[in-house]
Protein backbone atom coordinates (compact mmCIF):
# COMPACT_ATOMS: atom_id res chain seq x y z
CA UNK A 1 0.00 0.00 0.00
CA UNK A 2 2.77 2.50 0.84
CA UNK A 3 4.51 2.01 -2.51
CA UNK A 4 1.23 2.44 -4.39
CA UNK A 5 0.57 5.72 -2.59
CA UNK A 6 4.11 6.88 -3.32
CA UNK A 7 3.68 5.98 -6.97
CA UNK A 8 0.39 7.95 -7.15
CA UNK A 9 2.11 10.88 -5.40
CA UNK A 10 4.97 10.79 -7.92
CA UNK A 11 2.47 10.89 -10.77
CA UNK A 12 0.78 13.91 -9.24
CA UNK A 13 4.11 15.67 -8.61
CA UNK A 14 5.77 14.76 -11.89
CA UNK A 15 4.20 17.60 -13.95
CA UNK A 16 6.02 20.06 -11.70
CA UNK A 17 9.29 18.12 -11.76
CA UNK A 18 10.47 19.57 -15.09
CA UNK A 19 9.80 23.09 -13.80
CA UNK A 20 11.76 22.34 -10.65
CA UNK A 21 14.61 20.91 -12.72
CA UNK A 22 14.51 23.96 -15.01
CA UNK A 23 14.50 26.31 -12.04
CA UNK A 24 17.40 24.42 -10.49
CA UNK A 25 19.31 24.53 -13.78
CA UNK A 26 18.70 28.28 -14.00
CA UNK A 27 19.90 28.76 -10.41
CA UNK A 28 23.02 26.75 -11.23
CA UNK A 29 23.62 28.81 -14.38
CA UNK A 30 23.24 32.08 -12.45
CA UNK A 31 25.50 30.83 -9.65
CA UNK A 32 28.13 29.98 -12.26
CA UNK A 33 27.80 33.47 -13.79
CA UNK A 34 28.31 35.02 -10.35
CA UNK A 35 31.35 32.81 -9.71
CA UNK A 36 32.79 33.71 -13.14
CA UNK A 37 32.21 37.42 -12.48
CA UNK A 38 33.96 37.18 -9.12
CA UNK A 39 36.86 35.30 -10.74
CA UNK A 40 37.22 38.00 -13.41
CA UNK A 41 37.17 40.77 -10.82
CA UNK A 42 39.65 38.89 -8.62
CA UNK A 43 41.93 38.48 -11.64
CA UNK A 44 41.77 42.17 -12.49
CA UNK A 45 42.49 43.19 -8.90
CA UNK A 46 45.35 40.69 -8.62
CA UNK A 47 47.14 41.43 -11.89
CA UNK A 48 46.28 44.97 -12.99
CA UNK A 49 49.39 47.14 -13.44
CA UNK A 50 47.53 50.03 -11.79
CA UNK A 51 46.12 50.63 -8.34
CA UNK A 52 42.43 49.81 -7.92
CA UNK A 53 40.00 50.32 -5.07
CA UNK A 54 36.31 50.52 -4.26
CA UNK A 55 34.93 52.88 -1.62
CA UNK A 56 31.40 52.48 -0.27
CA UNK A 57 28.94 55.37 0.05
CA UNK A 58 30.42 56.21 3.49
CA UNK A 59 33.82 56.49 1.73
CA UNK A 60 35.30 53.42 3.40
CA UNK A 61 37.63 51.06 1.55
CA UNK A 62 35.71 47.91 0.65
CA UNK A 63 38.32 46.51 -1.72
CA UNK A 64 41.84 47.49 -2.75
CA UNK A 65 44.48 45.72 -4.77
CA UNK A 66 48.07 45.14 -3.68
CA UNK A 67 49.35 47.70 -6.21
CA UNK A 68 47.43 50.62 -4.66
CA UNK A 69 48.06 49.37 -1.13
CA UNK A 70 51.80 49.44 -1.89
CA UNK A 71 51.49 52.98 -3.27
CA UNK A 72 49.91 53.91 0.06
CA UNK A 73 52.67 52.14 1.99
CA UNK A 74 50.35 49.76 3.88
CA UNK A 75 49.10 46.18 3.43
CA UNK A 76 45.72 45.54 1.83
CA UNK A 77 44.16 44.45 5.14
CA UNK A 78 45.09 47.75 6.82
CA UNK A 79 42.80 49.63 4.41
CA UNK A 80 39.59 47.60 4.58
CA UNK A 81 36.74 49.30 6.42
CA UNK A 82 38.78 52.48 6.90
CA UNK A 83 38.21 55.93 5.48
CA UNK A 84 40.81 57.79 3.45
CA UNK A 85 41.37 60.15 6.40
CA UNK A 86 42.65 57.19 8.40
CA UNK A 87 45.02 55.97 5.69
CA UNK A 88 46.16 59.12 3.86
CA UNK A 89 44.94 62.10 5.89
CA UNK A 90 46.98 64.56 3.82
CA UNK A 91 45.07 63.56 0.65
CA UNK A 92 41.56 63.18 2.07
CA UNK A 93 40.74 66.89 1.88
CA UNK A 94 41.40 66.95 -1.86
CA UNK A 95 40.11 63.50 -2.82
CA UNK A 96 36.95 63.06 -0.71
CA UNK A 97 35.11 65.91 -2.50
CA UNK A 98 35.84 64.12 -5.78
CA UNK A 99 34.39 60.89 -4.36
CA UNK A 100 31.27 62.77 -3.25
CA UNK A 101 30.90 64.41 -6.67
CA UNK A 102 30.98 61.01 -8.37
CA UNK A 103 28.41 59.65 -5.90
CA UNK A 104 26.12 62.66 -6.44
CA UNK A 105 26.42 63.06 -10.22
CA UNK A 106 27.28 59.57 -11.44
CA UNK A 107 29.84 61.15 -13.77
CA UNK A 108 33.40 59.75 -13.81
CA UNK A 109 36.34 62.07 -13.15
CA UNK A 110 39.35 61.16 -15.25
CA UNK A 111 43.06 61.89 -15.15
CA UNK A 112 43.38 63.87 -11.93
CA UNK A 113 46.95 64.53 -10.80
CA UNK A 114 47.36 63.74 -7.11
CA UNK A 115 50.49 64.62 -5.14
CA UNK A 116 51.42 63.12 -1.79
CA UNK A 117 53.96 65.46 -0.22
CA UNK A 118 54.98 63.07 2.56
CA UNK A 119 58.71 63.30 2.40
CA UNK A 120 61.66 61.21 3.60
CA UNK A 121 59.98 58.03 4.82
CA UNK A 122 58.25 57.64 1.45
CA UNK A 123 61.08 58.79 -0.80
CA UNK A 124 59.86 62.33 -1.29
CA UNK A 125 56.74 63.56 -3.04
CA UNK A 126 54.80 60.89 -4.91
CA UNK A 127 52.66 61.62 -7.96
CA UNK A 128 49.65 59.66 -9.16
CA UNK A 129 47.26 60.03 -12.05
CA UNK A 130 43.87 58.91 -10.78
CA UNK A 131 40.39 58.42 -12.14
CA UNK A 132 37.23 58.06 -10.07
CA UNK A 133 34.09 56.39 -11.40
CA UNK A 134 30.65 55.28 -10.19
CA UNK A 135 30.05 51.61 -9.47
CA UNK A 136 26.41 50.75 -9.98
CA UNK A 137 24.35 47.87 -8.56
CA UNK A 138 24.42 44.97 -10.99
CA UNK A 139 26.60 46.97 -13.36
CA UNK A 140 23.49 48.46 -14.99
CA UNK A 141 23.84 52.07 -16.19
CA UNK A 142 20.49 53.09 -14.68
CA UNK A 143 21.02 51.39 -11.31
CA UNK A 144 21.82 52.94 -7.95
CA UNK A 145 25.44 53.96 -7.33
CA UNK A 146 26.74 51.71 -4.58
CA UNK A 147 30.42 52.65 -4.58
CA UNK A 148 33.15 54.81 -6.04
CA UNK A 149 35.84 53.04 -8.01
CA UNK A 150 39.41 54.30 -8.17
CA UNK A 151 42.07 53.55 -10.76
CA UNK A 152 45.44 55.14 -10.02
CA UNK A 153 48.84 54.96 -11.63
CA UNK A 154 52.08 55.99 -9.95
CA UNK A 155 53.65 58.53 -12.32
CA UNK A 156 56.36 59.73 -9.92
CA UNK A 157 59.22 58.66 -12.18
CA UNK A 158 57.66 60.31 -15.23
CA UNK A 159 57.12 63.56 -13.30
CA UNK A 160 60.71 63.51 -12.04
CA UNK A 161 62.03 62.78 -15.54
CA UNK A 162 59.98 65.65 -16.97
CA UNK A 163 61.28 67.97 -14.25
CA UNK A 164 64.86 66.93 -15.07
CA UNK A 165 64.26 67.51 -18.79
CA UNK A 166 62.77 70.93 -18.05
CA UNK A 167 65.74 71.82 -15.82
CA UNK A 168 68.29 70.68 -18.41
CA UNK A 169 66.43 72.51 -21.16
CA UNK A 170 66.38 75.73 -19.10
CA UNK A 171 70.06 75.31 -18.23
CA UNK A 172 70.88 74.76 -21.88
CA UNK A 173 68.99 77.92 -22.83
CA UNK A 174 70.86 79.95 -20.20
CA UNK A 175 74.22 78.58 -21.31
CA UNK A 176 73.39 79.28 -24.94
CA UNK A 177 72.37 82.83 -24.08
CA UNK A 178 75.61 83.38 -22.17
CA UNK A 179 77.66 81.90 -24.99
CA UNK A 180 75.98 84.06 -27.63
CA UNK A 181 76.07 87.34 -25.74
CA UNK A 182 79.47 87.21 -24.10
CA UNK A 183 82.90 87.23 -25.59
CA UNK A 184 84.23 83.65 -25.44
CA UNK A 185 87.72 84.97 -24.51
CA UNK A 186 86.22 86.77 -21.49
CA UNK A 187 84.38 83.62 -20.44
CA UNK A 188 87.61 81.61 -20.77
CA UNK A 189 89.49 84.11 -18.60
CA UNK A 190 86.84 83.81 -15.87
Amino acid sequence: PFFRRASRLRRRVSPTAPRTAAAEAERDRLAQQVADSHALLDGVFADAPVGLAFFDRQLRYVRINAELAAMNGLPVEAHLGKRLEEILPELAGAVNPLFRRVLETGVPIRGIDVVDDRAPEHGGPRHWRASYFPVRAGGRPDAEIIAVGVAAEDVTEQVRAAASRDFLSALGAVLQEVALTRDPRAIARE
